[in-house]
């Protein structure tokens, strides 16, 4: 498995389309990512965010936020198969604790 990071969705999306990896939507006219075809498969991750902290009001039973989640820098992806040369810069190290994989991996 592969992990990259973009700086934010605009540039995933610049960098798929570079790549031949989108098409546009037959309902919306909106260009999409083709998230899988024989040579790879995308799984969009997208913001990944710290977990908050939350405790729950013994009055009324509320969920109580005590520390909010905060954004991590980057733009996720997690992909299997053929890597797009306009992808190559934006591939990291495998995480030590990945926020999620394929199944199997």
């Amino acid at each position: 498995m592969i992990f990259l990071k973009f700086p934010d969705e605009e540039t995933f999306l610049t960098k798929a389309k570079e790549a031949g990896l989108t098409y546009t939507h037959n309902e919306t006219g909106e260009p999409q990512v083709t998230l899988f075809t024989h040579d790879y498969s995308i799984d969009v991750i997208g913001t990944i965010y710290t977990p908050g902290e939350y405790t729950r009001d013994e009055e009324t039973g509320e969920l109580v936020e005590v520390v909010a989640p905060v954004a991590l820098d980057g733009y996720h992806i997690n992909m299997l198969g053929v890597i797009p040369e306009s992808f190559q810069e934006y591939v990291i190290d495998t995480p030590n604790t990945p926020n999620r994989v394929f199944a199997g991996y």
